[in-house]
């Protein structure tokens, strides 16, 4: 009677597991396919986003491009204003460009004006025109 009692406690445990593998393996499924999907739906963003990206930057690139090669005349100034940064912060690791920014500025109020050095160099070729 025991040996009976014994096997059929066997056969029940054993049909125990295989319920429970069978529900493990079903669950494992499902939480494959889950995976699966959300990775594809991960790819799909990320390629959009990586597209919208490379055309948001072509586009950028486009107008900068276009801004730089405009050739209206007496619109140099307003070309220069857009490429220099003429804020007065520096930034760590930055070199100073105060003096060019000075300049710049200078160039912009007074016109592109003779310098006192190329005066001097033209009133020596000048003279030597004179000597011969």
């Amino acid at each position: 009677m025991e040996v009976e009692s014994i096997t059929a406690w066997k056969e029940q445990f054993e049909a125990q597991i295989k319920k429970r593998d069978e529900e493990a393996e079903e669950g494992f499924q499902k939480l494959q396919e889950e995976g699966e999907q959300e990775l594809s739906e991960l790819k799909e963003k990320r390629t959009q986003a990586i597209e919208d990206n490379f055309n948001n930057c072509r586009s950028t690139e486009e107008a900068f491009v276009a801004a730089r090669d405009d050739t209206d005349p007496g619109n140099a100034w307003k070309r220069l204003a857009e490429l220099v940064d003429f804020s007065s912060k520096a930034y760590k690791g930055q070199s100073d460009i105060s003096r060019m920014r000075t300049l710049l500025l200078q160039l912009k109020q007074n016109g592109l004006a003779a310098s006192p050095t190329n005066d001097a160099d033209a009133d020596a070729d000048e003279d030597e025109e004179e000597a011969e």
